[in-house]
């Protein structure tokens, strides 16, 4: 491997345990990409601790060993997971048979690297084509995964502009619900809530009522 000059090394899931390969595999500090399905935490955790005596370049892959498994399987929260307890990337490996949905939710958890299994044909004897894309299938898997990072946007919650005309037009203001003189006082039956929202928010609407001790009193222009 090293004579072909790879950028990065994977380690399978079925080398979780395989610690005197994976030290091997660390100590050419390249970046290592390691699949952790049938494995412990436990088992995870001395891994890791092989691999970073010699690279701090990893990206942990959340993985179900089974050729193919039912969604029921996928266990998608163990991404987060993985991300609480390790201070490292964490991406997916995926066997399911369900087509790129889960592989999709992987990356709406967080997962910034999807590894998929691929095949010329599924019908085509063995374990592993069941569980693998074809080539439209991963075509359309890329760009779907563009679609929901798209998607995710920002974490800030704010107004956005092509909101503004929508909440204008649909949210609610304060609004006198009669004809009134110079003067009067505002009581509660005078007030009403309606659309658009370009008026006092609704939530002032006690601020309004006069109470025995305030003279408010609205001034129509």
């Amino acid at each position: 491997m090293e004579k072909l000059n790879i950028p990065a090394y994977k380690i399978a899931s079925a080398d979780v345990t395989n610690l005197p390969l994976i030290e091997h595999i660390a100590q050419k500090k390249k970046p290592v990409i390691l699949s952790t399905g049938m494995s412990t935490l436990q088992e995870i955790d001395e891994a890791v601790e092989t691999i970073i005596k010699y690279t701090d370049q990893i990206i942990l892959l959340h993985c179900i060993s089974a050729y193919p498994f039912d969604d029921q399987y996928a266990n998608l929260n163990i991404i987060n997971a993985l991300k609480k307890r390790y201070d490292f990337p964490i991406g997916y490996s995926g066997h399911e048979k369900s087509g790129h949905v889960i592989s999709l939710i992987a990356v709406a958890l967080g997962a910034c690297f999807v590894e998929r299994h691929f095949t010329l044909d599924h019908t085509m004897r063995g374990p592993d084509h069941a569980a693998s894309l074809e080539q439209h299938g991963f075509s359309d898997l890329l760009v779907s995964i563009r679609k929901v990072e798209k998607s995710l946007g920002s974490a800030k919650k704010e107004i956005l502009e092509i909101e503004v005309p929508v909440r204008e037009k649909l949210a609610k203001s304060i609004v006198i619900n009669r004809t009134i003189k110079k003067g009067h006082i505002i009581k509660k039956e005078d007030l009403e809530v309606k659309g658009p929202g370009t008026g006092l928010k609704p939530k002032y609407i006690n601020k309004l009522i006069v109470k025995k001790q305030n003279k408010i009193f609205l001034m129509i222009i």
